[in-house]
């Protein structure tokens, strides 16, 4: 009777243990579920992840295709510059052979016709000769405008008379066009209004020319190409330069507008690759063309209280100018 209740207030070892077993069992599947609630968890994050890691390799490679069709199409664009840099001078190399070409055409042609007024009708005979004999310095006085003659001695090509000189389509069509290459300096009168267009193209010797104070116009490509003039002054009268007027005047180095100037027509100082000082006196010009300073890099003054000068009609003028304002 006494084993029976000793028995029953503790129970046998086995049966202890497998109580403690139980609980440990339900102890670690509740573990294992936690854990696998934390193992699905961290799958969905992993998922997440893979999912952004595509994305963003997906942006990364479209940002690679994008630049590398930015480069590509860069390189294309400088080709194309370069194609266009070449034809360009090209052309500006065959516009300088046709004139060349056209001159010596004009000299034969006069050569011509000088022949057949010198040639007698019926029988041949020998031509009287000439009264006059031009030097290799000195030619006669010939008309360049409605009230304008010129002579050439020396190299000083003396304009004479008033009003305006004539025009010309091309540079070979210039009265004194043969003699371009011994002119090295130009004397224009008072009461000159305007020189023409192509006047004194191609003179690259020329060194001096004075302009009159009743000048107020420069023709088209007056001045083109005229390489050896250094300076030139403007009259307060000026008011209109042409186009290419002062076309690859490659040794002009200064230049100052009055404030009449009202007319800057395009590529009016193209290649004018030694030209470092600009200076403005008065208001914007009414009229200012495409790439009047093209090929230029200078310092460019103007009145800085003047608000015609805004920065589309500097940014017009073309070149790499540096504006800077002048106070008065």
């Amino acid at each position: 009777m006494e084993t029976t209740i000793l028995r029953t207030l503790h129970p046998a070892p086995a049966q202890a243990d497998l109580i403690t077993l139980e609980y440990r069992l339900r102890q670690m599947e509740g573990r294992i579920r936690q854990l696998e609630q934390e193992k699905a968890a961290l799958l969905d994050r992993l998922q997440a992840a893979e999912q952004h890691s595509q994305l963003t390799a997906v942006q990364i490679q479209q940002v690679i295709q994008s630049d590398a069709a930015l480069s590509d199409r860069t390189q294309q664009l400088e080709q194309d510059k370069a194609a266009l840099s070449e034809q360009i001078q090209k052309a500006v190399q065959a516009n300088q052979a046709l004139s060349d070409q056209l001159q010596a055409l004009a000299q034969r042609t006069e050569a011509l016709e000088k022949a057949m007024r010198s040639r007698p009708a019926g029988k041949a005979k020998a031509a009287p000769k000439a009264e006059y004999t031009a030097s290799k310095t000195s030619v006669p006085e010939s008309r360049c405008g409605p009230g304008c003659t010129w002579s050439l001695d020396s190299g000083v090509l003396t304009i004479l008379g008033s009003g305006k000189m004539d025009d010309y389509e091309v540079a070979s069509s210039v009265p004194w066009a043969k003699h371009r290459a011994t002119i090295t300096a130009v004397v224009l009168p008072e009461g000159l209004t305007s020189i023409g267009s192509m006047a004194f193209s191609y003179c690259d010797k020329l060194r001096n020319i004075h302009l009159p104070s009743t000048l107020s116009s420069i023709g088209k490509s007056a001045f083109w190409r005229c390489t050896s003039l250094t300076e030139i002054t403007f009259p307060d009268s000026l008011y209109a330069i042409g186009k290419s007027a002062f076309w690859r005047c490659t040794s002009l180095a200064r230049v100052q507008f009055p404030s009449s100037v009202s007319a800057l027509d395009s590529d009016a100082f193209f290649g004018c690759t030694a030209l470092h000082w600009i200076s403005f006196l008065g208001g914007a010009p009414r009229f200012i063309g495409q790439r009047v300073f093209d090929e230029v890099s200078a310092t460019a003054y103007y009145p800085g209280n003047d608000s015609s000068w805004n920065m589309g009609i500097r940014s017009r003028c073309g070149g790499k100018l540096t504006w800077k304002p002048t106070q008065t």
